[in-house]
């Protein structure tokens, strides 16, 4: 059993938490900030592949209770990004929750107008830029943008966090395109 363990990691290997890219399609709204994209991309420190969860409903068939899913519920996503010196990064996300909600509060923007098309999170394997597993988060949007604490006896590098609600996500991988053509 050990041997096939070693076997299998040498010669299919681990995938490794250090190799991913997002990449955000801005809403419509924000089309003007497609640079801002880029940098996006290059300076996310970190991002959590979504999970889910089914939601139950308890029913009574004939003396035994069981649990039937009838939803699944999709886990908001949390990344996180280094914020530059311009600001561009924290700009970006504080420009994009003003296009959902004005900056008085008062009115709302339509939902086609707020969200972005896709976010697509790629797993990179160890020597390779062509994504190994891709998810696909569909009709993205961010719901909370973390505050920056700066410290006088800090010398860490600022970032802020974006928690991102979707509609739903698609995933993929190598294996799944290699069936297909098959």
């Amino acid at each position: 059993m050990l041997n096939d363990f070693i076997s299998n990691v040498k010669t299919i290997g681990l995938a490794r938490t250090n190799r991913y890219r997002v990449t955000i399609t801005p809403p419509n709204s924000m089309i003007t900030h497609m640079n801002s994209s880029r940098l996006i991309t290059l300076f996310c420190e970190s991002v959590n592949l979504p999970g889910h969860s089914l939601a139950t409903v308890e029913q009574r068939i004939i003396g035994e209770t069981r649990e039937f899913y009838y939803k699944k519920i999709y886990n908001s996503n949390r990344m996180t990004f280094y914020i530059d010196n311009n600001f561009e990064v924290k700009s970006f996300f504080n420009t994009w929750v003003d296009r959902i909600i004005s900056i008085q509060g008062k009115t709302t923007s339509y939902y086609e107008e707020y969200i972005a098309p896709t976010i697509t999170i790629d797993v990179l394997p160890l020597h390779s830029e062509i994504a190994s597993y891709s998810t696909t988060l569909y009709e993205a949007y961010p719901n909370f943008v973390s505050d920056i604490k700066y410290a006088a006896n800090s010398r860490d590098v600022a970032k802020v966090n974006v928690n991102f609600v979707y509609k739903y996500y698609t995933t993929s991988s190598m294996i799944d395109q290699y069936n297909s053509t098959a």
